[in-house]
C-alpha cells in the first residue's frame, strides 16, 4: 500500500540563517514566525528543503504509471482519501468504471452554464432562456447546493415552503421555481452527467386554492356588463384593452375581446338591467357629490372653456369634465 509523505522544496536561505550540524548532517536554523525550525540543506549548501503542507502519495494507475497524488493538508483525512483511491484503481483493472465520477465534482454553476448553451442551441427564445436559468440559479443559491452530490429534495422542499410562507409568493410562482430545477436536473440525467433525479418525487402545488389573479377569457355575460356600462362613442368604447383596465384593473386584453372587436354596444332598452361595478375616480383633487352618478359620464355636460378643474390648473390641456360640486 502507498504511504503518505510531503513534498519538500528547495527555498532561498535567508540572511540571518544559522547553519548547523543534525544528526551530521548540515541544516539550517530558520525562526518560523515565533519559534525556529530546522530544515535540511541541499547539496550545494546553498537552499533548504522545506515540506509543502500538503500529504502525498505514490500511487501506481490502472494503467501501470506511478504519479504521485495530493490529497489534504489533514493526515487522517488524507488516509481516506488514498484508501477511496486505491479502491477505485482497482475497479478499473476490473472493468468496472463509473462514468458520473468527474461530473460529480464539476460544479453545478459549470452544469447550469451547459444548460443554458443547450437551451440556446435548441432555439428558445432569449427571454425564455433567461428566465429558466434565473430560476434555477435563485435555488441553487438558496438552497446552497454546489456539487450535484448535494441536490437534495428535502431541502428543495423547505425552501419551496420559505418561498410561499416568508416571501408570500404565490403557488403558481413556487412551482415554476420546482419546474425549472427538475427541468435542469432531468437534462443532466439525459446528457450522463448525473445517475439519478433526486427531485423525481416532488409534487407541483395545487394552484387552485391560491387563486390571486383570475386569468381566462370572459364571458359572454361579462362582456355585455362592459358594453353596457361603457358610454356610446367615447374612447373606452372603441378599445378593449381599456375597457379591462377602467372596469377590472387587469392589463391584458381577453381572447373573447381580441377574437370579436370591434364590437357595437347593445341597445340599452333591450339589455337586461346590470349592476355596475363601483367605479373608483382618479387621483385628483376633484369629487364627486354623494347625489351623483358614480360614473363620469353619466355627469351633466359642461363646457370645457368654463371648467379650468377638468382642464388643468391653467385652463390648458386634455382632461375630462369635472363633476358638479
Amino acid at each position: 500500500m502507498a504511504n503518505l509523505f510531503r513534498q519538500v522544496k528547495p527555498h532561498a536561505l535567508p540572511p540571518d540563517a544559522e547553519i548547523v550540524l543534525e544528526d551530521g548532517k548540515p541544516h539550517a536554523r530558520i525562526r518560523d514566525g515565533k519559534r525556529t525550525r530546522l530544515f535540511p540543506l541541499t547539496k550545494d549548501g546553498t537552499r533548504y528543503l522545506r515540506p509543502t503542507a500538503m500529504w502525498c502519495a505514490m500511487v501506481r494507475g490502472a494503467d501501470g504509471r506511478r504519479k504521485p497524488v495530493r490529497f489534504s493538508t489533514d493526515k487522517d483525512a488524507a488516509a481516506v482519501m488514498l484508501v477511496d483511491l486505491l479502491k477505485d484503481i482497482e475497479r478499473r483493472k476490473a472493468g468496472v468504471i463509473d462514468r458520473f465520477a468527474d461530473h460529480r465534482k464539476t460544479p453545478l454553476a459549470v452544469h447550469l452554464t451547459a444548460w443554458r448553451t443547450s437551451l440556446s442551441a435548441n432555439d428558445r427564445s432569449p427571454e425564455y432562456v433567461a428566465e429558466k436559468v434565473a430560476k434555477v440559479n435563485r435555488v441553487l443559491a438558496g438552497c446552497g447546493f454546489v456539487s450535484p452530490a448535494d441536490l437534495n429534495a428535502e431541502t428543495l422542499e423547505n425552501f419551496l415552503a420559505d418561498l410561499r410562507e416568508r416571501a408570500r409568493r404565490s403557488i403558481q410562482t413556487a412551482n415554476d421555481h420546482l419546474q425549472g430545477v427538475r427541468q435542469f436536473v432531468r437534462w443532466l440525467v439525459s446528457n450522463g452527467r448525473s445517475d439519478r433525479d433526486p427531485f423525481a418525487r416532488l409534487k407541483p402545488g395545487n394552484v387552485q386554492t391560491d387563486v390571486r389573479h383570475r386569468r381566462g377569457e370572459f364571458t359572454a355575460e361579462e362582456v355585455a356588463r362592459l358594453l353596457a356600462v361603457t358610454p356610446p362613442g367615447s374612447r373606452s368604447a372603441t378599445c378593449p384593452a381599456r375597457i379591462v383596465r377602467c372596469c377590472t384593473g387587469s392589463r391584458g386584453t381577453p381572447g373573447s375581446l381580441r377574437r370579436n372587436w370591434p364590437l357595437r354596444p347593445p341597445n340599452r332598452s333591450t339589455c337586461p338591467p346590470t349592476r355596475p361595478p363601483p367605479y373608483c375616480p382618479p387621483s385628483s383633487p376633484r369629487t364627486a357629490s354623494p347625489s351623483d352618478s358614480r360614473f363620469p359620464w353619466n355627469w351633466p355636460a359642461t363646457s370645457r372653456r368654463s371648467s379650468p378643474t377638468a382642464r388643468g390648473p391653467s385652463g390648458r390641456g386634455r382632461g375630462r369634465p369635472a363633476p358638479p360640486t
